[in-house]
Formats: C-alpha cells, sequence, structure tokens
C-alpha cells in the first residue's frame, strides 16, 4: 500500500517524518552506552512529580526488567551485553520507488545512519525503525534524537497485567480525550504458542527470559492434563504470551502537512 509523503520543518531543515514500532518477535519457533546518558538523567528528574517513570529508569539502569536484576547482578558481561544489546530495521520509503532495508546489530552505527542526510533533501523519505526488543543504549538513542515522551517506552518494557496498590510506577489508563493527543499507543495481546516437546518449551522460556523486556509463557496447571492425550502428541502443551506492539509517530510541526 503506498504510503503519503510526510516532510517536517527542524531547525530550518525539511527532514522526513519517523515512525517507531517496537515489536518482541518470538525468537524459538517448534521447528527446531551512550556517554552521559541526557535521556536517563531527564527521565530521573521528571520522575520526582512523576513517580511511575521510575520503573523505567530503573530498567535501564539495570539494562532488564528490574526483577531480572538477582540473577543478572554478578554477571557483569551479561549486564553489558544486555545494554548494548541492538536488533534495529530502518525502512526508507521514497515515493515511486521499493523501500529501502537495513539492519543494524551496534547502536553506533545506528546513530550515524540516523544522522545521515537524505541524497534527495527536497523529496527526503518516509522513515520506519522498527525494533526488536529493547536496551539501555537503543532507548537512550532513539529517546534523545527524536524526543520521545518516556511513557512511550514504559508502556513496552513490562507485561503486568495489574499491580499492587503500593506501586510506586503504577500507571493508570489514560482518558480517551488524553490518548487521542498522544503520539503513541501500545497494543497488547496474547499469543497462543504450541510446542510439541518438553524440551522444546523449556528452550522457549529460556529465550523468553533473555529478553530485556518482561515477556513470559504463562502455562496452568491444565498443560500437564493437555498432555496426557488432549493434544495430538503425548507431551505437546500450548501456553500463552502477552505480546505487545507499541508505535511512535513523530508530531507534526504543521497543521497542513499530510498525514504518513
Amino acid at each position: 500500500m503506498p504510503m503519503n509523503q510526510r516532510n517536517v520543518l527542524v531547525n530550518g531543515k525539511l527532514t522526513s517524518s519517523i515512525l517507531i514500532c517496537l515489536t518482541w518477535i518470538f525468537l524459538h519457533t517448534d521447528r527446531g552506552g551512550r556517554s552521559n546518558r541526557p535521556y536517563l538523567k531527564y527521565i530521573k528528574r521528571i520522575s520526582h512529580s512523576l513517580p511511575h517513570l521510575e520503573y523505567l529508569a530503573h530498567w535501564m539502569e539495570v539494562t532488564a526488567a528490574p526483577p531480572k536484576w538477582k540473577f543478572i547482578k554478578q554477571c557483569q558481561p551479561n549486564r553489558e551485553e544486555r545494554a548494548r544489546r541492538c536488533n534495529v530495521c530502518v525502512m526508507d520509503f521514497n515515493r515511486g520507488q521499493l523501500p529501502e532495508t537495513k539492519t543494524y546489530t551496534d547502536v553506533e552505527k545506528l546513530n550515524r545512519a540516523l544522522e545521515k542526510q537524505p541524497s534527495d533533501t527536497e523529496n527526503p523519505p518516509d522513515r520506519l525503525i522498527i525494533v526488536e526488543d529493547l536496551s539501555r543504549d537503543v532507548v537512550e538513542l532513539l529517546g534523545s534524537k527524536y524526543d520521545i515522551d518516556p511513557l512511550f517506552f514504559l508502556s513496552h518494557i513490562g507485561d503486568y497485567l495489574f499491580h499492587n496498590t503500593r506501586d510506586r510506577w503504577v500507571e493508570l489508563p489514560d482518558l480517551d480525550c488524553v490518548s487521542r493527543r498522544q503520539t503513541h499507543f501500545t497494543l497488547q495481546y496474547l499469543r497462543a504458542r504450541y510446542f510439541d516437546t518438553p524440551d522444546a518449551l523449556a528452550t522457549a522460556e529460556r529465550e523468553s527470559g533473555a529478553f530485556n523486556v518482561l515477556r513470559r509463557l504463562d502455562s496452568d496447571r491444565s498443560a500437564k492434563r493437555l498432555q496426557n492425550g488432549l493434544l495430538d502428541k503425548k507431551d505437546a502443551s500450548i501456553t500463552l504470551t502477552r505480546a505487545k506492539t507499541s508505535l511512535w509517530m513523530k508530531p507534526r510541526k504543521q497543521k497542513d502537512e499530510p498525514l504518513l
């Protein structure tokens, strides 16, 4: 489906619109620091008046979901790898051409690519940035570069359906009139996963635990009952995953700009 051109004026220069899509991709199939960190400092500063942002600050400092700290605090190489992790796809859409796609696994290379000016400054391309998982350095880069609302990242890093009433980071649902003014939203949904062997399930649980964002495989007591013949294989099992896809669009600077 063709995409409408959308250009915005930033600091006197014509630049393309940005759409960032964060999605959690399940790796296992049944078949087999940026210096100074100004964005983190900004989050800590405003968390004094917005306490629920403390969770995002803790997440960036731990380099993963804060509950994982007790498992990784003695493993510095693992924490450093989590902090630097980068799996980002950048797609540029030029009118009348096939999209240009590049994948980056290094934050510094990604930064240089995003700083690069388009060859056609009169008609810059629309840009889609797709991020798998999140990391401290990726949040720092994208958040500071595009001035992204920290609530966007906060809404994506957890999978809790409810909180304790004493949790300081509880984020109450927004009113509809507030949501309409936001430039981001998060779609949360359940994904059923089928595993034909216990080993496949165990591998999937380890892989989900390796993500920085909190995503878990929910398997209740019926799993054992289903393994006794209700499924097509004796040792097969089914679990549910609380998946999320989050979208952010760069705000328009002028009302007459076309929508992406």
